[in-house]
């Protein structure tokens, strides 16, 4: 999409959801793309060539901090970057398991506005995890809540 299409707080469902759909795009397969603004939930569509708009960087601080964590686990993740995919996604939750030999990556990612309760496969239930943004462990159960546009990165 173009930055004149809409931002991505338009087209997904505000910072939570542009944060969530940006945790899939980054992690998931491929090299992530940040559009001018992006970083600082610019809240007005930038149109090309950008000549025009200005981008004020100090908007949105939090959400900046945010892009920087979630890029910069990925670029010490050999996981994220080259590991073989495993998906268990269902058309409300995106998750999968990014692997490289030495480490494993889950990622559970809720995309929708509302509350989600998703099932591990039965291979995850009872297994061990770090959480690699809030630190502790975390042991998967049969099922999970998800508020809207909730995101978890685990590790092993």
């Amino acid at each position: 999409m173009n930055g004149s299409d809409g931002t991505p707080l338009d087209l997904f469902g505000g910072q939570k959801g542009s944060m969530a759909a940006f945790v899939v795009v980054a992690y998931m397969k491929g090299i992530p793309m940040i559009y001018n603004g992006q970083e600082v939930g610019t809240p007005y569509r930038l149109t090309f060539p950008f000549t025009s708009t200005k981008i004020n960087w100090g908007i949105n601080p939090e959400m900046t901090a945010e892009y920087k964590r979630i890029i910069a686990f990925r670029n010490q993740s050999e996981a994220i970057r080259r590991g073989q995919l495993t998906s268990y996604s269902s058309d409300d939750v995106c998750a999968f398991i990014k692997q490289q030999v030495g480490e494993q990556v889950l990622v559970i990612v809720n995309l929708r506005n509302s509350d989600i309760e998703y099932s591990f496969v039965p291979e995850l239930v009872n297994t061990s995890w770090k959480d690699v943004f809030k630190g502790g462990s975390v042991k998967l159960s049969e099922k999970i809540s998800l508020p809207p546009y909730t995101y978890l990165v685990l590790k092993k």
